[in-house]
């Protein structure tokens, strides 16, 4: 099976639990973006060489949103949270976290 099929399963089996919404996401369709600055301890330079962590105030955006494919779901549903933060030095070398409420994540890596 080529790893394209894996993917489109996943957007597929995501679909048939919460319908195709068009213009949307698959999973996490309903969040929040907000901006704001990361700046790191003088201790993180000791600790990692990465653009963000030399003390320089980064531009951040931050992504807050619901697990649900359902983009009117509602906020009180019992479902998966997750936050994305994309941090923007003014170097370049952006970088990517993300976190989920939720004890397993679907791929390995």
């Amino acid at each position: 099976m080529a790893g394209g099929d894996v993917y489109e399963q996943i957007i597929d089996a995501a679909n048939a639990l919460y319908g195709s919404h068009p213009h949307s996401r698959a999973l996490h369709a309903k969040g929040t973006w907000c901006a704001g600055t990361f700046t790191a301890t003088a201790e993180a330079a000791e600790l990692c060489r990465a653009a963000h962590f030399q003390g320089d105030p980064t531009p951040a955006l931050i992504r807050f949103s619901n697990g649900s494919g359902d983009p009117e779901s509602d906020d009180w549903q019992r479902d998966a949270r997750g936050m994305a933060v994309r941090l923007r030095p003014s170097a370049g070398d952006e970088a990517d976290i993300l976190g989920v409420t939720t004890p397993v994540f679907v791929l390995r890596t």
